[in-house]
Order: structure tokens, then sequence, then C-alpha cells
């Protein structure tokens, strides 16, 4: 089964879980929930993301400017 097939599997269950099978579940991911961690190549990745953007020069733009630009696209 493909991740994205579990994933699908998982949100529709737990649409209609008994709470107390909602409640173990919270239990046994809690902590990976609460664990934001990045791997040592995830993080060297990142930082060389940021670094290569930076040198660019390139413009960031808001969400509300993102929004806007697409908002006023769409239709072309």
């Amino acid at each position: 089964m493909k991740i994205a097939e579990i994933k699908e599997k998982l949100h529709e269950y737990i649409e209609i879980a008994e709470e107390r099978k909602l409640a173990a579940l919270y239990i046994l991911l809690e902590h990976d929930m609460d664990n934001h961690e990045f791997d040592d190549e995830t993080v060297r990745m990142l930082e060389e993301r940021h670094d290569e953007f930076i040198k660019s020069g390139s413009k960031g733009y808001t969400i509300e400017e993102s929004f806007e630009y697409i908002k006023n696209n769409m239709s072309k």
C-alpha cells in the first residue's frame, strides 16, 4: 500500500472512530507529532537552499502578494 493510500485511509478512519480509539492512537503518536526535528541531511539541504536564495538576490513575496498574483493569473 502506498503512503498516499495509508494517509487517505487514516483520515477516513479518524472521522468515524470511537473516542477511546482516537485517544489511544493519539497517545501512540503524540511524541512523534511533537517532535519536529530534522535529520542532518535535511538540515544541510535546507541550509544550502537558503544560501542559494540569499546569493541569488531573488525577491521574496508575502503570502498576500502570492495570493494576489495567483488570483490575477488563474483565468489567463
